[in-house]
């Protein structure tokens, strides 16, 4: 198998640690990942260059294991790290300004490459001016070279983005959940010069699960789930990814993994821009059910 991964104009893939600190998704049969499994994911990094890790104070023990790993794994310190403060909404200035410096030092860092409000929507609030203008002051104090939001609807993150300048936005696409294209916010993103973070793109896993491994409340879904699961094949990795690599709009695409050989295979399946199953066409697949796109409402 080969494990190569091209670096270049294109997309490239991240890694998203939630799994470094919590035990997280729904194929995630292995728990959190130990300190053990987290560095040997972290080597491969290292050896396919992928230099990205995102994390969140929210992550658990993420922003930790970051800290304590990163430095031996990358020792030229040429990798970036983006990380999430918690719901601001609620918070004074003063305790925003506290729960950063304590995320700089769980991840041992002065500076960072990205910060970012883990609700973006908290922007759209009563004190959103003054939470804007504290990333403003930790941008300007060179404490972190992007600031941005993490989001989850295509309206509202237009309506931040016509309020705000930004550097950096989260958000999730996959292909059942297509609206941040249909909608044309994601085109108007990038029109922007805004650097583009996608998530989800194995809608927790259950993108990758064999059908007949469904949970019972999937079963209500197969009218959008039985076409895509026939048309995929036996590679679930190449069309999801694929996709996502072909829009040519995405600049980032983060994928959480739980261990090592997942992460080769992902690394495997991103080079796979000339299997035929990665022109499959899923525009066929777009779903607006939000009881199936949005995690947050499984049981």
């Amino acid at each position: 198998m080969d494990h190569r991964y091209t670096r270049g104009l294109s997309m490239q893939l991240g890694l998203g640690t939630v799994q470094f600190g919590l035990d997280y998704g729904i194929t995630n049969a292995s728990g959190q990942v130990t300190l053990e499994e987290a560095e040997r994911i972290l080597a491969l990094c290292a050896k396919s260059h992928i230099d990205l890790f995102d994390t969140a104070a929210a992550y658990g023990d993420s922003e930790r294991v970051l800290g304590q790993l990163l430095p031996t794994t990358f020792k030229d310190k040429s990798e970036q790290v983006v990380t999430k403060l918690p719901p601001c909404e609620q918070l004074d200035l003063g305790e925003i300004d506290r729960l950063f410096r304590q995320s700089l030092k769980n991840l041992k860092r002065e500076r960072i490459y990205g910060l970012m409000l883990h609700y973006g929507a908290d922007l759209l609030a009563p004190q959103g001016k003054e939470i804007y203008n504290k990333l403003q002051e930790f941008q300007s104090e060179g404490r972190v070279e992007k600031i941005g939001v993490s989001v989850y609807e295509p309206e509202i993150t237009e309506d931040i983005f016509e309020r705000y300048d930004l550097d950096l936005v989260q958000l999730p696409l996959n292909v059942l959940d297509q609206r941040f294209i249909t909608s044309g916010v994601l085109a108007k993103l990038k029109a922007k010069g805004v650097e583009v973070h996608v998530r989800s793109a194995f809608l927790q896993g259950l993108l990758l699960m064999e059908f007949e491994a469904l949970p019972d409340y999937f079963r209500q879904f197969n009218t959008e789930l039985v076409p895509y699961f026939e048309a995929r094949g036996a590679e679930p990795l190449v069309p999801a990814i694929q996709f996502i690599k072909r829009l040519g709009l995405v600049d980032q695409l983060i994928v959480g993994v739980t261990n090592q050989m997942e992460l080769a295979q992902i690394l495997n399946a991103y080079n796979q821009d000339n299997n035929p199953i990665s022109q499959l066409d899923v525009s066929r697949f777009a779903c607006s059910d939000e009881r199936l796109i949005l995690p947050t409402n499984w049981p």
